[in-house]
């Protein structure tokens, strides 16, 4: 396969994995870490998402990574899924609220792992979208800044490096704060870069 091709297929998986991720029960990490939030309730009535829509952001930790964002399509600006990120014990550890065309009882079927340093037990093939720390294990490397932790796509099962970056609005071009969401294959380095706006939790917990 040319050169060129195989790049656009990896890509592409590494895309999806950004952009959609999936458990029964909320997973421990995540039910203790300050600002716990329960995943979505259909029958919440969220707010519409705009991702320039200036907003106050309603939970900070001690790090500015930590909050509520959402994974857009890169070229239409649609909401594809909401997440909640959030530091425990000094690791980062992100889990999805609310996706496209998911609901609470949508399995991760896909996802059999195994996979490196995956802090939860029990098989996630059998577990929800909603609730188990699909992104996990970063470090910090410095105010807004970790690395070397991991996304998994719980829709295809595939499993990336992962590297996250906190980037301040800057009234132009920007309305919101963001985040640089790198992803790439793992003993490789291609990947690509996604940038996830800021959200309120009724934002992050209402994707349809």
């Amino acid at each position: 396969m040319h050169i060129k091709k195989i790049t656009a297929v990896l890509a592409a998986a590494i895309c999806a994995a950004l952009l959609y991720a999936a458990s029964s029960e909320p997973y421990n990490y995540y039910e203790s870490a300050p600002g716990y939030a329960e995943p979505f309730n259909s029958n919440d009535d969220a707010s519409t998402f705009h991702r320039n829509t200036p907003i106050e952001r309603e939970y900070q930790g001690s790090d500015p990574v930590e909050g509520y964002w959402i994974a857009t399509n890169q070229r239409t600006g649609e909401a594809l899924c909401g997440w909640h990120i959030f530091v425990k014990d000094g690791i980062l550890y992100g889990v999805i609220l609310s996706a496209k065309d998911a609901t609470n009882e949508s399995i991760a079927f896909r996802a059999k792992g195994p996979y490196p340093d995956f802090p939860e037990k029990g098989k996630l093939d059998k577990k929800p979208i909603f609730g188990p720390t699909w992104i996990y294990g970063l470090k910090n490397a410095g105010t807004g800044r970790w690395k070397k932790g991991y996304i998994i796509n719980p829709d295809d099962g595939n499993c990336f490096r992962c590297k996250i970056t906190f980037c301040k609005a800057d009234g132009k071009r920007y309305k919101r704060d963001y985040i640089k969401m790198r992803g790439s294959l793992r003993g490789v380095g291609i990947g690509i870069t996604q940038l996830w706006p800021a959200a309120t939790k009724a934002e992050a917990s209402g994707i349809r």
